[in-house]
């Protein structure tokens, strides 16, 4: 067991002297914990953050609101695209596989340009 120092209660700081605390096991002297050396120290909130602490890219695009905002843009723009691309085929119920894959790749490029956008802008904003 380490132990760490701190001052003792009820005494003037002139008289004060270091009073051992008891440190758990496996902590360092600044009381942060050891690591071994195959730790993985990366628990499931650090996943997707760099270096320097922010969240990363990945981070960014899974963030709650980016993804709210991307469902609802790519909604909206998607469904605009696929009256304009596929109306008439979708009128005459001609759908096929080969279209439906279409139709899903048609709603899928407007929240890929969203959550883009919004990362980029949230990574500007931040600095």
């Amino acid at each position: 067991m380490v132990a760490a120092f701190c001052c003792g209660q009820g005494q003037s700081a002139l008289q004060r002297r270091p009073v051992p605390v008891p440190v758990p096991a496996g902590t360092r002297e600044d009381g942060r914990r050891r690591m071994t050396q195959n730790a993985d120290t990366r628990g499931p909130d650090q996943a997707c953050r760099e270096a320097n602490g922010r969240p990363g890219v990945i981070g960014l695009c899974v963030r709650r609101d980016v993804v709210l905002r991307s469902i609802r843009y790519g909604l909206i723009v998607g469904t605009v695209l696929v009256a304009i691309n596929h109306g008439d085929a979708l009128l005459r119920l001609d759908v096929s596989l080969d279209r439906l894959l279409r139709i899903l790749l048609t709603y899928c490029v407007p929240y890929a340009v969203t959550t883009t956008a919004s990362v980029q802008a949230i990574r500007h904003e931040r600095g």
